[in-house]
C-alpha cells in the first residue's frame, strides 16, 4: 500500500508508516492493485492529490514530537504510580517503628505486585543496615559500654528495625526471597555483639572471654581482620598471666599445679580453634626457659654451698624438662653435697653401752650451753663413771662420700659449775682419728672439723668424768655433720 502522508510504500498490514511513522487509516490506503486498475489519466494526477512533499515534511515533526509525547506521559505516568505505592511504607520505615511498617506491609498481603515492591523497599533498608553497621567504630563506645554499644547504636539509628525491648523487629516484614539477607543482617549484629565483648574484655585483662568473643567475629565484619590481630595480642597476654600464675605455683613448690596451668592453658586455646601448634611450640618453649632458668638458678645456690636450694631448683628443672639429660648429671652431682646430720637418730647404725656403769645418749636436742647459746640438733649424753672410760658409743655409715665432719661441743647451761668435764673421740675404720677437746667449767663452746674422707665406717665414743659423788654433767655437741667439701 501507499502512505498517504509521504507516498512511500509500505506493507499492507502496517498501522504506521515506516518511513515518516504516521499512522495509515485503512480507507486511505491506496495498493498496488488499485493503481494498476486506475485510468491513466487518473494516475498521472494521483500523485499530486495523495502525495505532497511539502505536506509530507510539514505534518512530520510534529506526529513525532507527539508519539515521543505520549511515551513520556506513560513512563512518568509508571515512575509516579511506582513511587506512589512504596512511599507509605518508606515513609514507616523512616519513622523507625516496626509495629508500623508491619501495619503497612502486611495491608498490602494479596497484592503480589504492591508486595514486590514493598519487599524490594526492605530488601534496600535491609543492606542499608549492613552497610552502616560495618561502616560505624564502636571501639570507643565497647570500651565503656561492652556489648551494649551496638544495641544503643542500632536503637538510636534504626529504631525497632533490629532491635527493640519487646523484640518486634523488622523480621516479620521480611519475606522468602530476603530472609537469607536478614539472616546475614543478624549474623552480623551477633557479630558486632562478639566484637564490642571482647574489646571491653580485653580492656578489662579478661584474656580467656576476650579470645573466646574475638574468635567468633564473623569473616562478614568490618572488624574481622582487627578482631584476628586483638586474638594475638590477648593470647600473648593470656599466656603471659598463666606464666606468672605458673611461677607463683612453682614459687610454692607446687609444680604439678604449674604444669597443670600451662596444659589448662593449651585446651582453651585448642577449644577456641587457635593454632594448636603455634600454642604448643609457645608452651615447649615456655617450659625450656623456665627449665633453664630453675638450673641457673641451682647453678648459683650451689657456688653460694646452698646444696639443698641447688637441689630444689635443678628439681624444678627436672620437672619441666624430665627428658633433659644435663639436668639429671646436675641433680645427681649436687646429691653427693648433701649433709649427713649425725644428729638424726635414724642416721645411726646402733648404739652400745660399755663399763659397769649406765650411759645416756639422746638425739636432735635444743639445749642451751654455758655460754646462754642456744645449741640446735645436739646429741646430749652423760657419763656417771669416775675414771676416763666411755660409756657409750655411736656407729654410722659413712660409705666414703664425705670429706669433713664438723660440730660444736659444749657444757650445758644446767651443769656449768660443773668440777667434771666431758669429752669424745672418733674412729674411721677402726683407726682413731680424732680426740677432742674437754668441755668444762669455763670452757666456752668449742668448734671442730675432722677430716674423715675415703672413711666407710665411724665409730664416736663419748667420755665423761663426774666431779664428785653427786655430780653427773651432761655435755652436748651441736650440728654434728659430714659433708663433702665443694670445689673451689
Amino acid at each position: 500500500m501507499i502512505c498517504k502522508n509521504c507516498g512511500s510504500e509500505i506493507d499492507d498490514a502496517a498501522m504506521f508508516c515506516t518511513n515518516c511513522g504516521a499512522p495509515i487509516e485503512k480507507e486511505e490506503f491506496i495498493t498496488n492493485e488499485d493503481r494498476q486498475t486506475v485510468p491513466e489519466y487518473e494516475t498521472e494526477s494521483a500523485p499530486v492529490e495523495v502525495s505532497s512533499p511539502t505536506r509530507a515534511k510539514s505534518k512530520k515533526p510534529f506526529l513525532i514530537i507527539a508519539a515521543v509525547l505520549i511515551v513520556l506521559i506513560v513512563i512518568g505516568a509508571f515512575v509516579i504510580s511506582s513511587l506512589t505505592a512504596t512511599k507509605e511504607l518508606e515513609d514507616a520505615i523512616d519513622t523507625g517503628n516496626a509495629s508500623l511498617i508491619y501495619s503497612v506491609y502486611s495491608e498490602a498481603y494479596g497484592n503480589n505486585s504492591k508486595l514486590k515492591k514493598y519487599d524490594k523497599v526492605i530488601a534496600q533498608t535491609i543492606q542499608e543496615i549492613k552497610d552502616d553497621l560495618n561502616s560505624h567504630d564502636f571501639d570507643e563506645e565497647a570500651l565503656s559500654d561492652g556489648e551494649n554499644a551496638v544495641w544503643n547504636y542500632c536503637a538510636n539509628n534504626w529504631g525497632s528495625l533490629l532491635v527493640s525491648e519487646d523484640g518486634e523487629n523488622l523480621a516479620s516484614c521480611v519475606s522468602s526471597e530476603n530472609q537469607a539477607s536478614w539472616d546475614e543482617l543478624e549474623s552480623l549484629y551477633a557479630s558486632k555483639l562478639n566484637y564490642c565483648r571482647g574489646v571491653n574484655d580485653k580492656a578489662q585483662d579478661d584474656w580467656e572471654s576476650a579470645i573466646s568473643n574475638f574468635s567468633q567475629v564473623s569473616s562478614a565484619d568490618s572488624e574481622y581482620s582487627n578482631a584476628q590481630s586483638l586474638i594475638g595480642e590477648c593470647v600473648s597476654d593470656y599466656i603471659g598471666s598463666v606464666l606468672k600464675t605458673v611461677d607463683e605455683k612453682i614459687a610454692q613448690n607446687d609444680i604439678s599445679g604449674g604444669l597443670d596451668l600451662l596444659e589448662n592453658a593449651k585446651s582453651y586455646l585448642d577449644e577456641n580453634g587457635l593454632n594448636s601448634d603455634e600454642v604448643s611450640a609457645k608452651l615447649d618453649e615456655t617450659l625450656v626457659e623456665y627449665a633453664s632458668n630453675y638450673a641457673a638458678k641451682a647453678d648459683a645456690a650451689f657456688k653460694e654451698h646452698d646444696v639443698d636450694a641447688a637441689i630444689g631448683n635443678i628439681e624444678v628443672a627436672m620437672e619441666l624438662q624430665p627428658e633433659n639429660g644435663d639436668y639429671k648429671t646436675k641433680h645427681d652431682l649436687y646429691q653427693q653435697y648433701l649433709p649427713f646430720y649425725l644428729y638424726d637418730e635414724d642416721n645411726c647404725l646402733n648404739i652400745d653401752e660399755t663399763g659397769d656403769f649406765y650411759g645416756y645418749l639422746s638425739f636432735d636436742f635444743t639445749q642451751e650451753a654455758n655460754n646462754n647459746e642456744k645449741m640446735n640438733h645436739s646429741i646430749i649424753w652423760y657419763n656417771n663413771n669416775y675414771d676416763s672410760s666411755p660409756s657409750i658409743n655411736a656407729y654410722f655409715n659413712l660409705d666414703g662420700k664425705y670429706d669433713v665432719i664438723s660440730g660444736t661441743l659444749f657444757l650445758l647451761k644446767e651443769d656449768k659449775s660443773t668440777l667434771g668435764s666431758g669429752w669424745f673421740e672418733v674412729y674411721g675404720d677402726g683407726k682413731l682419728i680424732y680426740e677432742s677437746k674437754k668441755a668444762a667449767a669455763g670452757v666456752l663452746p668449742l668448734d671442730f672439723n675432722i677430716t674423715v674422707k675415703g672413711v666407710s665406717k665411724l665409730k664416736i665414743s663419748f667420755y665423761g668424768e663426774k666431779g664428785d659423788t653427786w655430780d653427773d654433767p651432761y655435755f652436748g655437741i651441736s650440728n654434728l655433720t659430714a659433708r663433702k667439701e665443694f670445689p673451689e
